[in-house]
């Protein structure tokens, strides 16, 4: 996935301009149903009108599927992260989307 540059990633990862987008998991049996497409227009309206310049979000490196969804939406690779998970490292991939 592209990554944004440096700078980019100085200027806008602040909490002020940033909004997390946490919560957009589903069970299998709610997947390819346009849900997601719902929960996520919902949040980015919801974040616009709160005054916010970007949203981001982590996923997963090894779920493929969510990563298409949200390039699909217009996310774009930011960074990493390596967190334990037990004693196995999994790392999600930070993404960012422009809401101006």
């Amino acid at each position: 996935m592209k990554r944004t540059s440096q700078a980019v990633r100085r200027k806008t990862l602040n909490k002020e301009t940033t909004h997390l987008f946490d919560g957009g998991r589903s069970l299998p049996s709610f997947q390819h149903k346009g849900l997601g497409n719902v929960l996520l227009d919902y949040a980015e309206d919801t974040a616009k009108k709160e005054g916010y310049d970007y949203m981001w979000l982590g996923v997963y490196e090894k779920n493929i599927n969510a990563q298409h969804f949200y390039k699909r939406h217009g996310f774009e690779g930011l960074s990493d992260h390596t967190f334990q998970v037990g004693s196995d490292p999994q790392t999600d991939w930070l993404l960012l989307k422009n809401l101006r």
